[in-house]
């Protein structure tokens, strides 16, 4: 299996919501859902002629290809989804709003065995505070940027095409994410033959046959897993090891979810707590069935594990 770091730009709106009602598609996302960008990836491959049917329904039954939810990329700078222990002031300090990360202190109280102090008021005493968590930020030293996205938003009606004319109670409105932002996201490819390079094209979200999500490939970067790893080990100096989660962490206390993962390089990995808000997972629908997918309960994404 092969790691990748890559990333995309929006070439169309791209429809990824949250809501959708009568009227059309609400409330654009952040971030691009994992499920939503493996489909949109499995689709180009299949497509192209790169994977058949039978490759298809093994990922159905087994997955291989996996993807990370993909967060912007501004300014030369990734984002990554707002760990628990962040927030900022709504009442003015001079002319902006005071931020606070002290995410360094919590994990040493962690890694110490030592419990937490979560703060629940600013630096000038202020209790109106609002969590970060899980918005995209961009880290700056001790210091996080929130990120805004772009919103695109437009009406369109339906056309009856024997009439040529438009069609009556088919008003639609949607929201979408405007071209030409970037995200990045981490793929796992489970073979030598299959590649992502700059350049490949696929679609996300809704309204494809529209040209709604039409996105491009500008860079690529295969992944050391083995620097990785190393990593990993020289981080592991306390009895306990903290540990950020780039994407959804499904709960071991739901039954009908995976637990948390037990195995890690060659020894064993407990869980012994989650900080983190819960969310409900929507896993998507199935093509090759037919039919919707479960949705489970997780830890939002930027949510923080202590193991030992």
């Amino acid at each position: 299996m092969r790691f990748f770091e890559f990333i995309f730009e929006l070439l169309s709106p791209a429809i990824v919501t949250k809501r959708l009602t009568d009227r059309g598609f609400h409330l654009p996302l952040d971030h691009i859902p994992p499920m939503t960008l493996r489909g949109a990836i499995l689709t180009a491959f299949f497509r192209e002629g790169r994977v058949d049917k039978n490759f298809l329904s093994k990922e159905v039954r087994s997955p291989e290809l996996i993807v990370s939810p993909a967060y912007p990329f501004v300014e030369g700078r990734k984002s990554y989804p707002c760990h628990p222990f962040a927030y900022k002031c709504k009442v003015p300090h001079g002319d902006s709003l005071e931020v606070i990360n002290y995410a360094t202190k919590i994990i040493h109280d962690l890694e110490a065995e030592r419990e937490p102090q979560i703060e629940f008021t600013c630096s000038r005493g202020h209790s109106t505070i609002e969590g970060l968590h899980p918005k995209p930020v961009i880290p700056f030293g001790p210091n996080l940027k929130e990120v805004r996205i772009l919103f695109h938003e437009a009406i369109s009606v339906g056309i009856n095409k024997h009439k040529a004319s438009s069609e009556r109670n088919m008003l639609f409105d949607y929201e979408a994410i405007a071209a030409g932002q970037k995200f990045w996201a981490t793929l796992a490819l489970p073979n030598e033959k299959l590649e992502i390079n700059e350049g490949f094209e696929f679609f996300i979200g809704r309204g494809i046959s529209r040209g709604f999500g039409r996105s491009r490939v500008t860079s690529v970067k295969e992944v050391n897993l083995n620097e990785e790893v190393e990593h990993v080990k020289n981080s592991i100096k306390n009895k306990a090891i903290v540990l950020y989660a780039l994407s959804p962490l499904l709960s071991s206390r739901d039954v009908i979810s995976s637990p948390y993962p037990t195995e890690m390089c060659s020894g064993k990995l407990l869980v012994d707590r989650v900080y983190g808000r819960m969310t409900s997972l929507h896993c998507g629908w199935d093509m090759m069935s037919n039919k919707e997918r479960p949705t489970l309960k997780a830890s939002n994404p930027g949510s923080v594990i202590v193991a030992r």
